[in-house]
């Protein structure tokens, strides 16, 4: 496969990844945590961060680790930090106008601070080697 063809489908895939991420969280935080529903969305975010971290990790395998390619990881990884901490905000503090299952919230909130966590780690070993 060439480069550029798998540097464009990982561009999808990461694009996807964070538009799960941003679109099937509001619908997380309205169902209680013992819903089937909510194991459902729980398991469509985990699905989104998958996807949205996989294109690091094959960039950065496939092009031997330049330091071009991880520069371009590097802007990647910022973008799902972005996203993350954006997210998690919003869990812990919802707006007067959502309806949130307060617990559903801590929840959808601390996973995306773990994820804001791992991003700050991948960046950091990105450059230690």
């Amino acid at each position: 496969m060439s480069g550029f063809l798998l540097t464009v489908l990982c561009l999808v895939c990461y694009a996807g990844g964070l538009l799960l991420l941003s679109r099937v969280t509001p619908l997380l935080l309205k169902s209680g945590f013992d819903d089937v529903f909510f194991m459902g969305l729980a398991a469509a975010v985990i699905i989104g961060s998958l996807l949205a971290f996989a294109p690091v990790g094959v960039l950065f395998a496939f092009f031997n680790s330049t330091l071009l390619v991880r520069i371009f990881d590097v802007i990647l990884l910022l973008g799902i930090a972005i996203v993350a901490a954006r997210i998690a905000y919003r869990c812990f503090r919802p707006g007067y106008k959502m309806e949130v299952v307060r617990l559903s919230g801590i929840l959808a909130g601390s996973y995306f601070l773990l994820v804001l966590g791992l991003t700050t780690y991948a960046i950091v070993l990105m450059f230690v080697q």
